[in-house]
């Protein structure tokens, strides 16, 4: 049994498609953030720089990549449970 095996399973399609969406959603707000960098000043009509905005923009990205992270996280430890080489927990079992 492989770990592609086990994604193919139709009763994991739902965490498919909201890691998908929680993926999607991460680089759409960096990406929105990166164009918040620069900012019009209302009253002085200077572009200024938001170094906050950039920083939030590159935290959204790794958000993205953690939620990428935690996906295959979760489906090697369901085949590892699957093959014999770790054990579920106690809680798990119910």
């Amino acid at each position: 049994m492989n770990m592609w095996k086990i994604m193919k399973e139709p009763k994991w399609i739902g965490f498919h498609l909201l890691t998908l969406i929680a993926f999607l959603t991460c680089i759409q707000l960096g990406f929105w953030q990166w164009d918040r960098r620069h900012r019009v000043d209302e009253i002085s009509n200077l572009v200024t720089f938001s170094s906050r905005s950039f920083i939030y923009a590159f935290q959204w990205w790794c958000f993205a990549a953690f939620v990428i992270w935690f996906w295959h996280k979760f489906f090697k430890d369901e085949y590892l449970v699957r093959i014999g080489k770790l054990e579920r927990n106690e809680n798990e079992k119910k």
